[in-house]
């Protein structure tokens, strides 16, 4: 079964802000070099639908060369993500498009405005991997490659679970680990953006709410508050 790690925590910052970085987050990114829109629509109760084909290349990480070499490759995500002005959430669902066959990842985040200070956002993140999904535990488009006769899939010793249970965790690891650095994030985005776009013009809708983040802060609202990470395998 699949392993499944989750987080949660509060960005001092407000809804419509971390909304607003979340769109632009992966400029500058040392791994995504293309993000292409391939729908973005608006529904019948205002909800704004966008999906994003992500283009990633990287040096194969250690834990998977064995399988896959030291070679530079393309890896590619495809991001779905819900926004409702009118609730104020928004919904933002990621997985992998290729290397299923080795490991399949899904996550699914969320973001609020805090219930306790209206002025930050609370965001949760459940991330579920799978390591050599068996047919019919992935997706039917989703590609198989020989794995030299063995069914990798069998988690009936003790050195397959291992081998699923370790490359689970590392695939999970990467994805939470940026999610732990998004607060340093989200401030140097709002201070590039103010520099380039704001001014003193506070009268555009973000410049005032960076303004009024800015201005109301307290000193203690320069870390991110989180909540232990929690990781289980599910039965």
């Amino acid at each position: 079964m699949p392993t499944t790690q989750e987080h949660q925590g509060v960005y001092p910052k407000s809804w419509s802000m971390v909304t607003a970085f979340l769109w632009d987050k992966y400029n500058g990114h040392a791994w995504v070099r293309d993000v292409e829109v391939i729908d973005r629509h608006i529904d019948g109760t205002g909800r704004l639908h966008s999906r994003r084909l992500l283009t990633l290349y990287s040096k194969t990480p250690f834990v998977l060369r064995p399988i896959l070499g030291a070679s530079v490759r393309p890896f590619y995500l495809l991001e779905d993500s819900i926004v409702d002005l009118e609730k104020r959430t928004m919904e933002v669902n990621v997985c992998n498009v290729n290397l299923r066959n080795i490991c399949f990842c899904r996550s699914e985040s969320s973001y609020t405005p805090d219930s306790d200070n209206p002025s930050y956002t609370r965001y949760g993140i459940m991330v579920q991997t799978r390591a050599f999904p068996k047919a019919g535990q992935e997706p039917a488009n989703s590609h198989t490659t020989s794995t030299g006769g063995q069914d990798m899939s069998d988690k009936s010793t003790p050195r397959f679970q291992a081998i699923h249970r370790t490359l689970e965790n590392f695939v999970g690891g990467l994805i939470l680990g940026n999610v732990k650095m998004g607060e340093k994030k989200i401030q140097d985005w709002a201070r590039q953006f103010a520099m380039m776009h704001c001014g003193g013009r506070q009268n555009l809708w973000l410049c005032r709410h960076m303004h009024e983040s800015t201005t109301e802060a307290s000193p203690a609202s320069s870390l991110c508050a989180t909540e232990p990470l929690r990781s289980r395998a599910e039965a």
